[in-house]
Formats: C-alpha cells, sequence, structure tokens
C-alpha cells in the first residue's frame, strides 16, 4: 500500500513538473514575442520621429520660399509702379515737344 501510493505520489510529481515545464516554455514564448512587439514599436516611433522632423524641415522650407516669393513679388509691383511712372513722365514730354512743335 505505501509503494503504491509512493508510486501514485511520484506520477503526480511528474505530472506537475511537466505542467511546469510546458508553462515556462509558454512563458518564454510569450516574453520573445513581447521584445519582439517592443522592438518593432522602437523601431515606429523612430520613424514616426524621423517622418517629423522631416516634415518641420519641409514645412520651414516652405515657409521660406513663400516669403521669399513674397519679397519677389513687391519688389516686382514697386518695379511695374516705378515702370508707370516713368510711361507718364514720358507721356508728359512729349505732349510738351507736341506742343512746342506746333
Amino acid at each position: 500500500a505505501l509503494v503504491s501510493s509512493g508510486v501514485a505520489l511520484v506520477s503526480s510529481g511528474v505530472a506537475l513538473v511537466s505542467s511546469g515545464v510546458a508553462l515556462v516554455s509558454l512563458g518564454v514564448a510569450l516574453v520573445s514575442s513581447g521584445v519582439a512587439l517592443v522592438s518593432s514599436g522602437v523601431v515606429l516611433v523612430s520613424s514616426g520621429v524621423a517622418l517629423v522632423s522631416s516634415g518641420v524641415a519641409l514645412v520651414s522650407l516652405g515657409v521660406a520660399l513663400v516669403s521669399s516669393g513674397v519679397a519677389l513679388v513687391s519688389s516686382g509691383v514697386a518695379l511695374v509702379s516705378s515702370g508707370v511712372v516713368l510711361v507718364s513722365s514720358g507721356v508728359a514730354l512729349v505732349s510738351s515737344g507736341v506742343a512746342l512743335v506746333s
């Protein structure tokens, strides 16, 4: 009776050990999967930071181009107004010359 009870305890212990080993292997698999997910997340975060910095650089470049374009437009408008003044002055001189000739 004692031997049969001992054998039953040993078999139960072996079953518990095998269950424990299975749980340990499952835990190791979960840990490795978690590490893979963490590394993937870090890669995505670094990629996002790079994209954001690139986007900020592109936005600043675009703002600089817009300000340069506005400066060029204002300079062009000033030149046009100066040309109009010169044209009107020339027309006045021509009309004065025609009056003198006549």
